[in-house]
């Protein structure tokens, strides 16, 4: 194996440069591995074993970015590129199939391995490509730089038209969803008394009429966009209880209509709250986010931050425990969201 100063140099072009392209991997994760495998005093373990794999690919497949813009030579430490490539590849055909014969299943490292030799791959072109007699080093490596701008290219394109036709798809829906409404929700007056028998009627259509003319495809885009919609419809929600509860004197009540939805509404604020990348879940409060409510024909907003969230599952718990000694049913949502908190 060469020296390390060679492969960090590769490793952290790879993480600053690279890693964007395809995101395979987790960058931190990826340092912090790699930190870790160097300070081991010996190889205990098939993962230990297989991780210099990983990271082998990983510079192999870094290595056909250069020369690059911003670094120019065909070089790295004084080792000429062609015979890092070379030292890296024995390595790999040496190891590789230890670690087959040690744990024929293999781990996520070795699926992940097994990506970048197929990124490598792909831009070397090994086995594809017929040289002409008295091709040079030089010229085969100038074609392969091509070859791998090339793909960096159509991978942005392709990444520019997706995010062309989610947004496009995004707009359909919605004029969909609004069509929706206009057709079944104009006969519902503010007046008219709420009553269960309409309502299971109106939700009925809405699954017939709507959700099963969408594509599998827009259903998923909305459910992975909806998080936040969700948090604010949840804290809404639970703004709605409040006020009613007020309007009641706060007194101790049996009502489930004051007890069901403020334990509905905290158990997916607390699930949002355990995700990183919600809203001030990583940084400072400003990282919060102006989120209209999600319901369709309303434009109220609000800030959402974890913190903010947090705390309205807190207050919500606090609302089940006052009503523990009138209510079993308050006492079950308040002993599982302690339990969750």
């Amino acid at each position: 194996m060469l020296s390390r100063p060679i492969l960090d140099f590769l490793v952290r072009y790879f993480v600053t440069k690279v890693n964007w392209i395809e995101q395979l991997l987790y960058a931190p994760w990826l340092l912090t591995q790699y930190q870790k495998w160097w300070n081991l005093d010996r190889l205990s373990s098939v993962a230990d074993t297989e991780f210099p794999v990983l990271f082998l690919r990983i510079c192999c497949y870094t290595s056909q970015f250069f020369p690059s813009w911003d670094y120019n030579i065909d070089s790295i430490k004084g080792v000429a590129l062609a015979d890092i490539l070379k030292s890296h590849e024995e390595v790999i055909d040496v190891l590789t199939p230890i670690c087959v014969r040690l744990d024929s299943r293999g781990s996520l490292v070795r699926v992940l391995h097994i990506l970048f030799g197929g990124l490598g791959s792909l831009c070397l072109h090994r086995g594809t490509i017929k040289w002409a007699n008295g091709t040079d080093e030089l010229e085969k490596g100038m074609l392969r730089r091509a070859i791998c701008d090339i793909h960096i290219r159509d991978e942005y394109f392709l990444f520019t038209i997706l995010l062309i036709y989610d947004v496009f798809n995004e707009r359909v829906l919605l004029a969909q969803l609004a069509q929706f409404w206009r057709n079944h929700g104009s006969s519902v007056k503010e007046s008219e008394e709420y009553t269960v028998i309409a309502t299971e009627e109106r939700y009925d259509k809405f699954c017939s009429a709507f959700l099963l003319e969408l594509s599998p495809l827009s259903l998923f885009n909305q459910i992975c966009n909806g998080t936040n919609a969700l948090a604010a419809a949840s804290l809404a929600l639970l703004e709605g209880v409040r006020t009613l509860h007020g309007m009641m004197g706060d007194s101790h009540t049996r009502l489930s209509g004051v007890i069901v939805p403020t334990f509905d509404a905290a158990v997916p604020l607390l699930r949002l709250c355990a995700d990183n990348d919600f809203p001030g879940a990583i940084g400072t409060e400003s990282q919060s986010q102006n989120i209209r409510s999600p319901h369709p024909l309303g434009a109220v907003t609000c800030g959402l931050t974890r913190s903010k969230c947090l705390q309205a599952a807190r207050d919500a718990l606090d609302s089940l425990q006052n009503l523990v000694e009138v209510s079993n049913q308050a006492e079950a949502g308040a002993r599982i969201l302690s339990h969750v908190i």
